[in-house]
């Protein structure tokens, strides 16, 4: 990858947007997923203090595209939400010594989150051979993870990440050449916290808490 990327390696993505024009277009979509539309597996029931959860999961979005000024200023904009109310199961070992020992600890408990993104891109046909371009996104996405299996639901965080961009970019052609100059503008804020404050507890078949 290039310098600008460091050491990334899995999160770099290529995106590619559609940009405004003469014509108007637009699209919506919608999903959604509730209690009763999941199913729960033998090994799930066998979890002591099993109780099935309030599932649900929605998503929608939208993008519209279209012209301000016709056959000078284009928009295109898009937005799409993605909300889920998961569920993260918590099964301890059992002890030889005391098999039902970290019972109490045990079930299914609710892992939810919220996913946003969207994106406005302005277009200007300044010539035949000129275009200015104005592009704006952003994502903001909020959620409970960080336990499951032997980590007990007290060892929770909750999670808070944000990432937006500005891109301005002018391109121009001469006789044999095309040229573009770009200046991105990128803020990212991640916040992880415990969603109980306590000591870290560490034993062979569970934890509880989370020392960081």
């Amino acid at each position: 990858y290039d310098a600008e990327y460091a050491r990334g390696a899995a999160y770099i993505l290529s995106v590619e947007t559609r940009r405004g024009n003469n014509e108007r277009h637009g699209s919506l979509f919608g999903f959604f997923q509730n209690h009763e539309m999941v199913s729960v597996t033998n090994f799930q029931r066998q979890i002591p203090n099993f109780q099935k959860p309030d599932f649900s999961r929605e998503q929608g979005g939208f993008s519209l595209r279209g012209p301000i000024v016709r056959n000078r200023l284009f928009y295109a904009v898009s937005y799409e939400l993605l909300k889920s109310a998961n569920f993260v199961a918590v099964i301890p070992g059992q002890p030889a010594a005391n098999p039902t020992m970290w019972d109490s600890y045990a079930g299914l408990f609710n892992a939810p989150s919220r996913n946003q993104a969207g994106l406005l891109r302005l277009t200007y046909s300044a010539s035949e051979r000129s275009t200015l371009e104005a592009i704006a996104s952003s994502r903001y996405f909020t959620g409970v993870s960080g336990f499951g299996g032997i980590q007990a639901a007290g060892s929770a965080i909750g999670q808070r990440y944000g990432v937006n961009t500005v891109n301005l970019r002018h391109r121009w052609a001469l006789s044999n050449f095309a040229n573009e100059a770009s200046l991105q503008f990128v803020g990212w804020s991640s916040e992880d916290r415990p969603k109980v404050v306590q000591p870290e507890l560490r034993y062979p078949t569970l934890t509880i808490g989370h020392a960081d």
